[in-house]
């Protein structure tokens, strides 16, 4: 995902994917005409999107440009993050027995009453 509500976010990107003539394109000169030529502006985009992965981009664009990922919810949940803040754990569900008899829920952490992590911890 990547969003340029700025100009200079603007400019960063059409240089990054060397795309010099949007800058001077009407259709796109300022956030709100890239809005409404949303799909002019995609069918320019996707190919060059396309051209490279997922990592390029983020190693291209990250610090000029606001990115991230999209993930699949596979990669939400092995995310390395998600995976040292302990926001997955696995509990038995009284009633539902699915084997291995346990279930993976995510704790959110900030919830009002929530103890911490040792709290869910068995």
């Amino acid at each position: 995902m990547i969003f340029c509500n700025k100009d200079k976010f603007w400019t960063a990107l059409v240089d990054a994917l060397d795309l010099p003539g949007l800058t001077t394109d009407p259709r796109f000169a300022t956030f709100a005409d890239r809005l409404t030529h949303k799909a002019a502006l995609l069918e320019i985009l996707a190919p060059r999107f396309a051209a490279r992965t997922t990592q390029e981009w983020l190693a291209r664009l990250s610090g000029s440009v606001p990115c991230a990922p999209v993930h699949t919810m596979r990669q939400a949940l092995d995310d390395e993050q998600v995976r040292l803040r302990e926001m997955i754990v696995e509990v038995t569900h009284p009633r539902f027995h699915y084997p291995p008899e346990r279930i993976a829920a995510l704790r959110v952490a900030g919830v009002l009453g929530d103890a911490g992590p040792e709290a869910t911890a068995s």
